[in-house]
């Protein structure tokens, strides 16, 4: 499936570990991750061919934020794009092990 704005979000897009059913249609594949999504409802996951019909806008689940473009390009950059992973996703690291040098003291 090719996504307009996301040229390999199967490399690069949060996928469910192993194969669950469609949170919308049901059939049973390796299908986006809905963890990170957000809106009125909740869901598990979505699979490609619903992600690309648009279902998140009847659920009122939106996948990024957007603040410019035509209507139907942040609808479609809000509703059936995938997010792109960001430092901030990633598993936190313990520093615990570092020491930071005092910046002031008391």
């Amino acid at each position: 499936m090719k996504f307009q704005y996301f040229r390999d979000p199967d490399n690069f897009a949060y996928k469910m570990e192993k194969q669950a059913e469609c949170s919308v249609c049901n059939k049973v594949g390796l299908w986006f991750d809905a963890g990170g999504f957000y809106g009125s409802n909740k869901i598990e996951c979505i699979c490609d061919k619903c992600f690309l019909a648009g279902k998140l806008i009847d659920l009122g689940i939106e996948t990024n934020d957007t603040y410019h473009g035509s209507k139907e390009d942040r609808e479609t950059i809000s509703y059936k794009t995938p997010s792109l992973p960001t430092w901030q996703d990633r598993e936190s690291v313990s520093y615990t092990h570092l020491t930071l040098p005092t910046i002031c003291s008391v």
